[in-house]
């Protein structure tokens, strides 16, 4: 049980017994008693851990914006003209990667542009012989349409269908004319149309 007694130093005292009913945790203070719950105490030492963590974050962010200063000041103040780097990914906030810079094995260079879910949707690179190359994909990051550098030095164009199966191409042949191949949904070639 609790007891208040006075002290001549103007303190409330209180003396509690832990062997009987209640959880008062108080703490001493003139002219006035103030009592907390072990809840209370742990919800007031959260929120000043919580104002020291950004105070510490904030000191942190102002000696790296010093640095950087510093550094700019001493390095002649101008930016870099040139960033030097084998692969550049940039993610969204919830990780998945949005779009890749990166060279290829046959010495080109790669684009790929992501949709929110990580699939690819576009990607840019050199082919055989320094030919360009883009492929556009569907929200499932299957491929359905390739542009290109075509066998014969022309440009060439193919139209895949949900399967992935080529149905549709497009290109100038290896005498310079018009070429239009049209396949089934397995993508076998069923009709051709060529200008001669």
């Amino acid at each position: 049980m609790a007891s208040i007694g006075h002290d001549p130093s103007g303190f409330k005292r209180i003396t509690f017994d832990p062997f009987t009913k209640g959880d008062l945790q108080t703490a001493v203070t003139p002219q006035r008693q103030v009592c907390m719950t072990v809840e209370e105490r742990i919800t007031k030492l959260e929120k000043t851990n919580h104002v020291w963590k950004l105070a510490a974050t904030g000191l942190a962010c102002a000696l790296v914006a010093i640095g950087v200063y510093s550094y700019e000041q001493f390095s002649g103040g101008s930016p870099s003209e040139i960033i030097r780097t084998k692969r550049l990914e940039i993610e969204s906030p919830i990780g998945k990667t949005l779009v890749t810079l990166r060279g290829n094995t046959g010495g080109g260079g790669i684009i790929n542009i992501n949709n929110s879910q990580g699939k690819p949707v576009f990607a840019l690179t050199e082919i055989k012989e320094g030919d360009g190359w883009m492929g556009i994909y569907n929200s499932q990051g299957k491929v359905v349409v390739i542009l290109g550098g075509g066998e014969a030095g022309g440009g060439h164009m193919d139209i895949y269908n949900p399967l992935e199966k080529r149905v549709v191409t497009v290109q100038a042949d290896n005498t310079n004319n018009g070429f239009v191949g049209v396949s089934d949904q397995n993508g076998e070639p069923k009709e051709a149309l060529t200008a001669h």
